[in-house]
């Protein structure tokens, strides 16, 4: 589900499902934690790294959360091309 084959690339690429909103738990937010997160102590705030993943993904992803766990939630544009 958080795979798509890209031809162009001849590998799996890392996705948000199209309605991660249906899927959205406390178990995926933590497998998304786990696998691209970490805690930026200096901000006192959990970070989840999207570098892979397109504006509407992050987006989407943002939304998710925000939504189904009443969790605040940010987009920000880290670095150039990320």
């Amino acid at each position: 589900m958080f795979y798509k084959w890209d031809t162009n690339l001849n590998k799996n690429i890392k996705i948000v499902p199209i309605f991660i909103i249906e899927y959205m738990d406390p178990i995926v937010l933590a497998y998304l934690i786990m696998g691209d997160g970490n805690w930026d102590k200096g901000r006192n705030r959990v970070r989840i790294y999207t570098n892979s993943f397109t504006k509407e993904e992050v987006t989407s992803l943002s939304i998710a959360i925000n939504s189904k766990l009443n969790i605040y939630t940010g987009v920000l544009h880290d670095r150039k091309d990320q």
